[in-house]
């Protein structure tokens, strides 16, 4: 039946855009926007290198026009030999000086602080000496500085059995960070006497632990003034001496996040930071003018009929290309040569390194000095990777010119005329979606074992009219939703009595049938209420584990390992087939639209863009909009008046419980539970 007429298979010739897919329009876009994102990455490095070497002129100038008032500038020697109240108070704990030295015999679980009343110099060494002597389960000594009432930068040692460690923290507006960066795991022993040194400059802060560097951080956020303060925290401790001064101008500090540069003195990397950065900006300024050029010269060279100046444009694409390479290869020298490792390397290896990178620079000066026509075509595709053993994907340039057209002779015997089932299976999809049932139950199987159509006129016509539209799928979806059908009500109330007893399953469709929305559909429309549905189109796929994302679901990563877990609960679509999807009323279903993180947080949001656009409007007004915007209807009167009690009943409570702004408390909790409603998922 199928054997109509024989396979044409002949081959295709195809676009020159499928064979060499970097003349897309689009792959020059996306690489020039890449590239010219990297030009301001680095004229805005540049910029900032000058800027700190202007400062560190200007402290080297002020460091020798007042180096007598440096010199005189607050310090502290304490070696705890007795009390010193002029100096010192304490804010917390238990300290008291016995034999020589500060104790902190307090075990308990809370911070004990013991501070200077002075501030500390903004640039600073301190050197604290202690032995931890007890205290469970954290056992954590440190100095603490920049502190003040709800903020400080803590340095602490600990000897928790569980992972005994070295941390930088810092507090802001009273809450404390713990950045996993500023930690490094190591022994810390109860008994053993530790000194700790801190040396802080501007926002980089070097630790050292019994004289040996052990950690580098930058701290993120803004320094202020505050005093030094000895901490412990569920800890006994004794401490024999602190030692704080100004940190020499000169000092050299280890970086944490940032590259050192090579120089005795901080001018001097300043110099070699502003040095790197020029050369890091010619690369990334030649890397837009050799796209354009490799561009023009590919356009040119495959045309149809080659452009006269074809040989031209590609020798300037060549030079321009080489001369990117030429920049890359001088600014590795300079990294070599102006960027130090804050690990120390071996000097044969740094030696050997040096040598490749002269040559690699010799190498790329000769080409860019030859006359070529050779050059790289843009690359519009990449090679997926065929093995694990295919680290680094082949680039490839170029694609076959024809293809053997069975692909093309499949479509074209899918979409014949004398084929109807394409388009019968085709619209029996869409039917479904629309109407929630199909009109051929066995949405699988069209053939003799197959079910018969409910309404086999009607779909043959809607097959007809879609194969004589050019297969238009926009056009059937209108053609449905505006017809009458779709278009009736889902009620059977009032329905004549004859109506009902005849048709009960609505076989006739002289109802519509209520359709629960899918579960794409419930979480966008959550997020659409809300104003926060992301409408950007395309890119990569949304991992399971950023549930709250505001792209479409449709983005969700979807695999039989990998889900949204608030999609499944809706019966989310099978990784197996697609053919139809389940519907299934379950507890959980309730659940997730009232206690989940998704669903609270968008109740919350949905209430402020009321709160928002309805201005100072009373219970009665809120009630009534969040019920017509969240269900698409306007209440009846005793579907208002239960609203309306409602919020006044959610009020009084909490108000007996104290909780703060009752009044929008009341009304998100509101908007929960008309989400929470089977109009809502429901589409009648």
């Amino acid at each position: 039946m199928l054997a109509w007429a024989d396979l044409e298979i002949k081959p295709v010739t195809l676009p020159l855009e499928a064979s060499r897919p970097g003349l897309r329009p689009f792959v020059l876009e996306d690489q020039l926007r890449a590239a010219n994102a990297r030009v301001a990455t680095a004229r805005a490095a540049l910029a900032n290198s000058r800027d700190q070497l202007a400062a560190a002129e200007a402290d080297k100038s002020s460091v020798t026009a007042s180096g007598a008032d440096v010199a005189g500038s607050y310090s502290l020697r304490d070696n705890f030999a007795g009390a010193r109240p002029a100096d010192w108070e304490t804010t917390a704990g238990h300290w008291e000086y016995k034999n020589g030295k500060l104790l902190q015999e307090n075990p308990a679980e809370i911070r004990s602080v013991y501070r200077t009343k002075a501030n500390h110099p903004t640039d600073f060494r301190a050197s604290l000496r202690f032995t931890i002597t007890g205290g469970e389960p954290w056992r954590s000594v440190g100095l603490s500085f920049d502190s003040a009432e709800g903020r400080e930068v803590l340095v602490y040692l600990s000897a928790h059995a569980g992972g005994p460690k070295l941390q930088v923290a810092y507090q802001q507006a009273g809450n404390y960070s713990y950045p996993p960066g500023a930690a490094l795991g190591r022994p810390i022993k109860v008994g053993e006497p530790y000194e700790l040194t801190v040396s802080v400059r501007g926002p980089l802060v070097n630790v050292a632990i019994n004289g040996a560097h052990a950690l580098a951080y930058r701290l993120p956020v803004d320094r202020a003034p505050g005093a030094v303060s000895l901490v412990t925290f569920a800890a006994q401790a004794e401490f024999t001496s602190i030692e704080l001064a100004p940190l020499p101008p000169g000092e050299k500090l280890v970086a944490g996040d940032s590259p050192l540069y090579k120089g005795e003195t901080p001018v001097a990397q300043a110099k070699a930071a502003v040095a790197l950065a020029e050369k890091v900006l010619a690369t990334a300024l030649a890397q837009p003018e050799a796209l354009q050029a490799r561009a023009v010269a590919d356009r040119a060279r495959h045309r149809q009929t080659p452009a006269e100046d074809a040989k031209a444009l590609a020798i300037k694409a060549a030079h321009a290309e080489r001369h990117e390479a030429l920049a890359k290869a001088e600014e590795e020298l300079a990294r070599i040569e102006l960027q130090a490792d804050a690990k120390a390397q071996d000097a044969e290896a740094n030696r050997k390194k040096h040598e490749a990178a002269t040559v690699a620079l010799a190498a790329a000066r000769k080409a860019f000095d030859t006359e070529s026509e050779e050059y790289t075509p843009l690359r519009g595709a990449v090679k997926a990777a065929e093995s694990p053993t295919d680290k680094d994907a082949p680039n490839v340039l170029t694609f076959p010119t024809t293809s053997t057209g069975r692909r093309t002779a499949l479509a074209n015997w899918l979409t014949d005329r004398k084929n109807p089932l394409t388009a019968r299976v085709a619209v029996n999809h869409i039917w479904t979606r629309h109407f929630g049932k199909p009109l051929v139950t066995t949405v699988f199987d069209f053939g003799r074992k197959g079910a018969q159509p409910t309404h086999s006129e009607l779909l043959d016509w809607l097959a007809v009219d879609f194969m004589e539209n050019g297969w238009s799928m926009k056009r059937l979806h209108r053609m449905i939703v505006l017809s009458d059908a779709y278009r009736r009500s889902s009620s059977s109330l009032g329905a004549n009595s004859a109506t009902l007893a005849a048709d009960p399953e609505n076989r006739f469709y002289w109802r519509m049938n209520p359709v629960r929305m899918e579960a794409q559909v419930v979480r966008d429309s959550l997020f659409h209420l809300a104003g926060e549905l992301s409408d950007q189109v395309g890119g990569p796929p949304v991992p399971q584990t950023d549930p709250m994302s505001p792209r479409r679901s449709l983005y969700f990563v979807h695999s039989h390992n990998d889900h949204n877990k608030f999609l499944s609960t809706f019966d989310d679509a099978s990784v197996q087939d697609c053919y139809r999807r389940g519907e299934s009323v379950v507890p959980v279903q309730a659940l997730a639209l009232w206690n989940s993180r998704l669903a609270q947080t968008m109740a919350a949001k949905i209430t402020n863009r009321l709160n928002t656009r309805l201005g100072d409007a009373t219970d009665a007004k809120f009630a009534a909009e969040a019920f017509r915007m969240l269900l698409g209807t306007t209440p009846t009167v005793a579907e208002r008046s239960a609203c309306e009690q409602a919020l006044t009943d959610l009020k009084s409570l909490l108000e007996k419980r104290g909780a703060s702004h009752p009044g929008d408390r009341a009304r998100e909790i509101l908007v929960q539970s008309l989400l929470n409603h089977n109009d809502f998922i429901t589409i009648r």
